[in-house]
């Protein structure tokens, strides 16, 4: 990782197993650089200007499970970078602080200032394509839109992936910014984007409202108690196999959900069985775990849980196992709102689905509880 000792910005990402770099920059266009456009520009027109950077300063820190660079700015909306290398993994991190109070007023006149970060990837100036994972799987707008319909502003569940033509590229986890755009920032735009580059939003600032008995008021917050400082977190990981959307989903889902540490009190009764454990494993890689919870509805004591998979590889999932901790009186398929009409029963020893290509199955089980 190379940065811009200037500018903050990252001026290569370079992949040593596959031998390329990841950062595109012949266009202008820093990589990790806020940039910002007003209503019109960001929704119609798609252009932006820089927002202002002013002084930075540059630390460094290393040790045997990580590398970092903090970079801390004096004057910039974007007040803090800190861009992390853990160590055996081929990924980097990036996060990015923004502070409210240093973004530009945005009167009625202007309506809204959108924040974005820019990312422009080194993948060629022709045959790329960039991904968005949706409920449903991972979608190309250009070829999975409706026909005609503006594409360009996306939402992603926890990761997009950019390609080019001969299938290296990127899959970039997002955790709490979701919104972002291809090419441009017009989201009226249904044209192909122009570069392989994402424009990430942070942040969208509207300080004046239209009210029925005063007229047009500033309001200093639209959620009173909200903070003045929001952190933006993202992974990248980079690949020459083709997009995969499986190891796409893994490694965005791996990073949405962060290994939690808690100490655990010696067993009375002897060691642990074995140096892992987990609560429940499914048999095929192309199923995921959306959910394990207790029913909401129809349950009127309270002892049944809603298990609910998902195929994310869009290929049909025959004779899926799922192992649980305990063991099931019995199971069934539900509807999709946990409805237990026409209920489709299920055998338990193991338990056992199927599923269609991106098919979501609700589960519903009866756990053997103690006592019963």
């Amino acid at each position: 990782v190379t940065v811009d000792e200037i500018s903050g910005e990252i001026t290569s990402l370079y992949d040593k197993v596959n031998g390329r770099e990841v950062v595109d920059n012949t266009g202008g266009m820093g990589f990790n650089r806020l940039v910002r456009a007003d209503q019109d520009a960001a929704v119609v027109w798609g252009t932006w200007e820089d927002a202002p950077a002013g002084p930075l300063q540059i630390t460094s820190e290393s040790g045997p499970v990580l590398s970092r660079l903090i970079i801390t700015r004096a004057e910039s909306p974007l007040s803090q970078t800190i861009i992390t290398l853990p160590a055996g993994l081929p990924r980097v991190e990036i996060q990015n602080t923004l502070d409210h109070d240093r973004t530009q007023y945005a009167d009625h006149l202007v309506h809204t200032y959108w924040y974005y970060v820019t990312m422009p990837f080194a993948l060629g100036a022709t045959g790329f394509s960039g991904r968005f994972q949706g409920p449903n799987g991972w979608l190309i707008p250009q070829q999975d839109w409706l026909p005609g319909a503006a594409h360009n502003a996306r939402v992603s569940q926890q990761g997009v992936g950019v390609r080019d033509a001969a299938g290296f590229g990127v899959t970039l986890a997002n955790r709490e910014s979701y919104l972002s755009s291809f090419g441009s920032t017009g989201f009226w735009d249904a044209t192909e984007p122009e570069r392989p580059v994402l424009f990430l939003n942070l942040f969208a600032r509207s300080d004046e409202a239209l009210t029925a008995d005063q007229g047009w008021l500033a309001f200093d917050t639209w959620e009173p108690g909200a903070p003045r400082q929001y952190t933006f977190n993202f992974a990248l990981t980079s690949t020459d196999s083709g997009f995969d959307p499986v190891a796409a989903g893994t490694f965005s889902a791996g990073y949405n959900r962060p290994l939690l540490v808690a100490g655990i009190a010696r067993r009375a009764d002897g060691p642990l069985p074995g140096p892992t454990g987990s609560l429940l494993t499914v048999s095929h890689d192309n199923v995921a775990v959306v959910t394990l919870k207790r029913a909401d509805f129809e349950n009127p004591d309270g002892g049944d849980l809603i298990l609910r998979l998902q195929e994310i590889d869009g290929q049909a999932a025959e004779g899926v196992t799922i192992t649980l901790p305990f063991a099931l009186d019995w199971a069934e398929v539900n509807g999709l709102g946990e409805q237990r009409a026409d209920g489709v029963p299920l055998p338990v020893e193991p338990l056992t689905v199927s599923l269609a290509p991106y098919q979501t199955l609700t589960v519903r089980l009866r756990p053997i509880w103690s006592g019963d």
